[in-house]
């Protein structure tokens, strides 16, 4: 599977450099970047570029014989952003003197051109929040839904594209984020939730871009723990007028640094997280419908002289979950760099289910695991330009089931459980209208026994290949280009065991068969490229993006040439049902069903399509042969434009324009 898309990962830093005394631009001025391989000098018109600055907070040195050295303190380098850092250098009067010099952050981006919030790992760190979507929530234009899902301007949850570390990181399936990123792992996060870059696709609402952490020079680390509980005194909560402290727990550390100093760094990160919940339900009956006792001999039913227990409350919505990622970074020469970016997470829990609070045993349980690996190789062929290229896998699965066995022994109900047994006494009102003999099982009531039948997996498996060129052409234009292939693998398979014996004593578990109306299943292979050009063009004041971005989506899949036929194991039309597998494969719809004859005597063939003509929807489904039919590729060519004028020190204009395109959620 295959990605070639790009997302910003690094910063500019430019400006002017000038004699302090006349005014005149300084040609040939050193810039450095401190403790980085990153610098240039100044041109003939005293201006500096340096390209491809990971995020993050630096000190840049300027330098030149005859002047002082100029050092900038605090200077701040985000994704995708200029940083303009003008300078003007006094003429040395004692040697090897310096001037240093704090920078400011300023309150206006005037280079950004669209809605945008950027958070960076100090202030990700002050933050009284422990989940990326916690801070995600906090900004402008961002809700959350009652199931957690989040919308941004108003849009759908599924119409976010998320980005980590340049490459797509959203699951084709639903439209979340396929692997967790933990909040100390990001040095920026940037939420642009306007109009967006030409560079950006898959998305119709906004896009969420996090940059990883590397590995430093030095080492450092750290261990957060908390933990915690939810505790109420309204009475509409059960069990949460008490407090125990270790019901929520986090347990966090990091650990980077170098292997080989200079050459090979390392970061390592992990967590252990979870929580008892806050709903709860007061365990009375087992899911056989015994009260809760003491199973002495272990066979699950409760027998003569077995302990019987207080029902006891316990938490339904729990959850347990961790969570690793490990970066290597190597730098292979002072202009080229590798690393290798890998994480992992698993989860499992339960959601509440009001109406089994005092029956929770036979409750499913729902996985959830994320995987990824990444390697990026980015050259800079100089202070003005530089390529990368990403090459990225990634597999989220989400599965739910009691059993991991769908013909676990746990699923059959013992001989003694009757309707009667569970339910108590038949009301006499039932039994003047159905008759002694009635199962009868109230509506509305809270469980007393049973078990979840409901099984569910799915899986995403998406592998990438990205490659994307910046140059800063000139003075006012800066050109990125890229390519984007990327490949999907989508497995489902969802469905209730059935019931095979037909009985109410006894519950014979069956699978449903593959094909049936019973249970959905399918394996897709659908692919997607695209390609943009782009070009940041800053005049003076005024910034400009324009761009146009190309996009494809070959489903790689078949839909049925009869829509009223879906399921080609189970056809509507009886007459099918004698063709077998192969026949119905390369089904002619326009061929013999069967022949009568009319009062008149003449012979009047029937094809299978007149079935279908009562719907009055399918006029050419008799010139149709086979039971599938190809799908086809989906494409669309995308302008992107935006401009940012600053009206004042604190204030800017912008305006935008872009045609967005995104498939939709598998």
């Amino acid at each position: 599977m295959v990605h070639l898309l790009t997302a910003g990962t690094t910063g500019k830093l430019t400006g002017l450099i000038s004699d302090k005394d006349s005014g005149e631009a300084l040609i040939g001025c050193n810039v450095i970047v401190a403790d980085t391989d990153l610098g240039t000098a100044s041109n003939e018109s005293g201006e500096y570029f340096i390209l491809n600055i990971p995020p993050g907070v630096y000190t840049i040195k300027f330098s030149m014989i005859g002047y002082e050295s100029l050092i900038l303190q605090n200077v701040n380098v985000s994704i995708d952003k200029t940083t303009r850092m003008n300078a003007a250098l006094g003429t040395e009067v004692i040697e090897g003197s310096e001037v240093v010099v704090m920078a400011e952050r300023k309150l206006i981006q005037f280079d950004v051109t669209q809605s945008e919030a950027r958070i960076t790992a100090d202030e990700l760190d002050v933050m009284p929040v422990t989940e990326v979507k916690d801070v995600l929530r906090l900004q402008g234009g961002i809700t959350q839904d009652a199931g957690g899902g989040l919308h941004m301007r108003g849009g759908r949850s599924s119409e976010i594209s998320y980005m980590v570390d340049g490459v797509p990181m959203t699951d084709a399936y639903d439209g979340g984020i396929s692997v967790k990123i933990e909040n100390n792992n990001i040095q920026e996060l940037q939420v642009i939730s306007g109009t967006f870059n030409a560079e950006y696709g898959r998305s119709l609402t906004g896009v969420i871009n996090m940059v990883t952490k590397d590995g430093g020079d030095k080492f450092e680390g750290f261990i957060n723990v908390y933990t915690g509980d939810h505790t109420t005194s309204d009475p509409i909560f059960q069990n949460l007028n008490s407090f125990s402290p270790f019901n929520d727990y986090s347990v966090s550390a990091n650990l980077n640094g170098p292997i080989i100093p200079g050459r090979l760094t390392f970061y390592s990160s992990g967590r252990l997280n979870g929580s008892k919940g806050w709903l709860y339900g007061k365990q009375t009956f087992t899911m056989y419908g015994d009260t809760v006792f003491t199973d002495s001999n272990g066979n699950g039913i409760w027998d003569s002289g077995e302990q019987i227990n207080d029902p006891g409350y316990e938490g339904m919505n729990w959850y347990n979950a961790w969570s690793s990622q490990n970066k290597l970074t190597l730098r292979i020469s002072p202009l080229t760099k590798l690393r290798l970016n890998t994480i992992w997470n698993s989860g499992v829990s339960q959601g509440y289910d009001h109406y089994r609070q005092m029956a929770q045993e036979g409750r499913k349980r729902h996985f959830n695991t994320g995987q990824f690996s990444g390697l990026n190789l980015s050259h800079s062929f100089s202070a003005m330009s530089f390529i990368e290229i990403n090459a990225s896998q990634y597999i989220h699965r989400n599965e739910s089931y009691l059993y991991e066995n769908p013909l676990d022994s746990g699923y059959i109900t013992p001989d003694s459980l009757f309707w009667a047994h569970i339910i108590g006494d038949v009301p006499q009102h039932i039994q003047n209208e159905f008759g002694d003999g009635v199962n009868y099982f109230p509506q509305y009531t809270l469980s007393r026994w049973g078990v979840d039948t409901d099984r569910f997996m799915r899986e995403t498996k998406t592998q990438s290949f990205k490659l994307d060129y910046t140059n800063q052409v000139n003075t006012y234009n800066q050109i990125k280009v890229g390519a984007d292939l990327t490949r999907h693998l989508l497995s489902l398979d969802s469905y209730a065991l059935l019931d095979s014996s037909q009985a109410d004593q006894v519950f014979s578990p069956v699978i449903p068969e593959v094909g049936s109306f019973n249970r959905s299943t399918y394996e897709f292979s659908p692919e997607e490229w695209s390609i943009y050009f782009q070009d940041k063009i800053e005049y003076g004041d005024m910034i400009i993006n324009a761009g146009l971005r190309y996009e494809t989506f070959d489903p790689r899949s078949h839909t049925p040439n009869n829509i009223h036929e879906p399921y080609i194991q189970d056809p509507r039309n009886p007459a099918l049902d004698t063709l077998s597998m192969e026949e119905l494969e390369n089904l002619d719809w326009g061929s013999l069903w069967y022949s009568e004859i009319d009062s008149a005597g003449t012979a009047i063939n029937h094809t299978y399509a007149e079935f279908y003509e009562r719907f009055n929807d399918q006029p050419g489904l008799i010139n149709k042969r086979g039971w599938w039919e190809k799908t086809t590729s989906k494409s669309q060519l995308s302008p992107r434009l935006a401009v940012a004028y600053p009206i004042s020190d604190k204030g800017v204009i912008h305006f935008a324009y872009g045609y967005f395109f995104k498939i939709p959620d598998f």
